[in-house]
C-alpha cells in the first residue's frame, strides 16, 4: 500500500506563520498612483463574498462521486504516474467537466474563491486522496502552483473540514 507521510510540525507551523505581521494597521497609507478603490470581481470583503456563496461553493452530487471513482479505478488500473495525472489520464464525461469549468472560471475571473464540497476522504487512502486532488484539479487548472522553491511540491494536504462546526465554515 502506497502512503504519503505529511502531518504539518508545531516547528513546521509556527515556521510557517512567523513572516506574517503579528499587528495590522487599519489606516494605511496609499503609494501615489494606486487606485483608492477596486471595482472587480475579485475584490469583496467578508461581508459580500458570504452573500455570495451559491457563486463559489460547488456540491458534487452522488453520481459526480461515482464518476470521479471510476476515472480514480481507471487511473490506478493504469498505473499513471502522479505528475502525468491530467484530463486525459482523469477521464471524466462532458457535463461534469463542465461544471469543473465553471469552478476555474470563477478562480480566474471570478472572487478567486472555490470550495468544492463532497469528496470524503475517509473513504480514500492518502495515495488515493492526493490523486482524487491531482485528478479533480487538472480539469479545474492546467497548470498546478508549486508551495516551495524548489518547485517540487504541489499540495500540501488534503483534509476533511467537516464536523461539529462545518457550518460555520
Amino acid at each position: 500500500m502506497e502512503t504519503i507521510n505529511y502531518l504539518p510540525s508545531r516547528e513546521d507551523t509556527q515556521r510557517f506563520w512567523s513572516d506574517y505581521p503579528t499587528e495590522t494597521t487599519s489606516h494605511t497609507r496609499i503609494p501615489t498612483g494606486f487606485p483608492t478603490h477596486i471595482d472587480s470581481p475579485s475584490s469583496w470583503d467578508r461581508s459580500l463574498i458570504l452573500s455570495r456563496q451559491s457563486e463559489w461553493i460547488f456540491d458534487l452530487t452522488e453520481s459526480d462521486i461515482e464518476q470521479v471513482e471510476s476515472a480514480l479505478q481507471k487511473l490506478e488500473e493504469k498505473h499513471v504516474d502522479y505528475t502525468s495525472i491530467s484530463p486525459q489520464t482523469f477521464c471524466l464525461p462532458g457535463d461534469l467537466c463542465k461544471r469543473f469549468r465553471k469552478i476555474s472560471d470563477e478562480l480566474y475571473t471570478g472572487s478567486g474563491i472555490a470550495l468544492l464540497k463532497g469528496v470524503d476522504p475517509s473513504r480514500y487512502t492518502q495515495a488515493q486522496n492526493v490523486k482524487l486532488f491531482a485528478g479533480i484539479t487538472s480539469h479545474i487548472a492546467a497548470h498546478r502552483g508549486f508551495l516551495d522553491w524548489n518547485r517540487e511540491k504541489v499540495l500540501s494536504h488534503v483534509i476533511d473540514i467537516t464536523g461539529p462546526s462545518s457550518k460555520e465554515r
